[in-house]
């Protein structure tokens, strides 16, 4: 499995953390297929003006559910469209799919994941232009960091609805003051966290993380040693081995590695608080790996709390790093493209739905979509109904923090609603290149390649790849 693979093992595993994933097998019917169905008989018995736009969704099933509601929702406002769904199943369907884009067949609208094939297929439409000449459509509304981040030469072929980003807290009483301090304003870089585990990890007995793996050290780097605009990639960096060499020493009991399976992380803890494990002093761990945005608990003032506030994880060279989450595409076989553009538009637009929480774990419902998104208004909403949700959680369990409930959860809400804007550098096609040389990595993991065979071939692939 590739690099994206173990990703995306990942991913999964935080949505069943948090409940979003349906428990509904390949068989059962998505619970928004009748309303779907009535909206589309609804559409097809409109005698006037009758127009049909397809929409493809590519993705696991517990994503389907805030496409089919966003169809559904634009069949509503507009009785004479009819909203055509198919599903394309990935690493199954991707043949059939090129094969339509490159006759002309292909569905209206793509949505959910962008495969660098897609991006690259030559078949899709720039949206910047509908965007722009669009008055509906105001940038700032949206995090245009993000979402501009997927363009190629000035053309945007997805937009990016929803992103992804990771975070890391530190168990405050074991690092020294100087390091705890600058960790505290955010300032510290992946490369500083391994610096501070090689000080301090051995003499206290202490593990670097519970879920990363000497492969992030790959992820980390990945700006600082791969130079896609410029074509070019250094693996043999003379700050680089060091760092690889050290980062296979550290222990990753959570953390296996497979040519068949790929990066397989256990996340412990189940289905708990992700503050709820470290109120006492017998953590093994320097560092914790989290979701920022989705564990908003880590940011209330417990009372002897014994960890940092989580910061969003820079990379070696500085950079906050992210990834893209769910796009939508428009492809050239689409005949109505005012019609597409629409349709993107109203999926894009503030949610006026209440956002009713699943369980008492999350605060927001996917029919709303992936969280967090792109839109601003969407964002925020989604933001203080998960604090909220978190908050009343966290008193249910017996963890009280400290201070006035709504002082509590405004402090919070306002320190996630800055990050999106802090976001540098969309890692997504880094990853994507890296994907190349898993099993080179793998293997020397597994302690059956050498490093400076592994670089060499990382350096050969990758270059290839970029002079293509």
């Amino acid at each position: 499995m590739s690099k994206k693979g173990r990703f995306f093992t990942f991913c999964l595993a935080t949505l069943l953390l948090f409940g979003l994933c349906s428990c509904d097998t390949a068989e059962e019917k998505n619970p928004y297929q009748d309303l779907l169905d009535e909206a589309q008989d609804t559409a097809t018995q409109e005698p006037e003006a009758q127009r049909t736009l397809t929409l493809a969704i590519t993705g696991e099933k517990s994503e389907y559910n805030y496409l089919y509601n966003f169809a559904t929702a634009y069949m509503s406002a507009h009785p004479d469209t009819l909203v055509q769904v198919e599903e394309i199943t990935p690493g199954v369907d991707d043949a059939a799919l090129s094969t339509r884009l490159m006759a002309g067949s292909a569905p209206d609208v793509l949505a959910t994941l962008a495969t660098s094939e897609i991006l690259n297929s030559g078949h899709l439409v720039d949206l910047y232009p509908f965007m722009r000449e669009d008055p509906e459509f105001r940038e700032e509304d949206y995090f245009m960091n993000v979402i501009s981040a997927v363009e190629d030469g000035g053309h945007l072929y997805a937009l990016a609805y929803s992103f992804l980003l990771r975070g890391v807290y530190a168990m405050r009483s074991d690092l020294d003051a100087g390091a705890a301090a600058e960790y505290e304003e955010g300032n510290a870089t992946f490369a500083d966290m391994l610096h501070w585990y090689q000080e301090l990890g051995a003499d206290r007995n202490l593990q670097f993380s519970e879920v990363f793996g000497a492969d992030e050290v790959f992820t980390y780097y990945a700006d600082s040693t791969i130079d896609i605009a410029g074509k070019s990639c250094d693996f043999q960096a003379e700050e680089l081995r060091p760092v690889i060499e050290f980062a296979q020493t550290i222990p990753a009991p959570n953390v296996t590695y497979s040519l068949d399976q790929g990066i397989i992380t256990y996340v412990p803890g189940g289905n708990m608080l992700a503050s709820e494990r470290l109120l006492d002093t017998d953590s093994p761990y320097l560092f914790m790996e989290c979701d920022v945005i989705n564990d908003p608990e880590l940011l209330f003032p417990y009372e002897g709390r014994l960890y940092t506030q989580p910061h969003m994880i820079r990379s070696a060279g500085g950079n906050y790093l992210y990834e893209i989450g769910a796009v939508l595409m428009m492809t050239d076989s689409c005949k109505d493209r005012a019609l597409a553009w629409d349709f993107i538009k109203f999926c894009m637009t503030d949610r006026t739905e209440p956002y009713e929480g699943l369980n008492s774990l999350i605060g927001y419902q996917m029919t709303v979509g992936p969280f967090p998104t792109t839109n601003r208004n969407n964002f925020a909403s989604q933001c203080r109904l998960n604090v909220e949700n978190k908050y009343d959680y966290s008193v249910e369990m017996g963890q009280v923090p400290q201070g006035e409930r709504e002082q509590v959860i405004n402090n919070a809400v306002a320190y996630l609603t800055t990050l999106p804007d802090c976001l540098e550098v969309n890692i997504s096609p880094y990853l994507s290149i890296l994907d190349i040389t898993w099993e080179d990595r793998c293997l020397y993991y597994l302690g059956n390649q050498s490093l400076d065979v592994t670089l060499k071939n990382m350096q050969s692939k990758i270059q290839l790849y970029l002079n293509e």
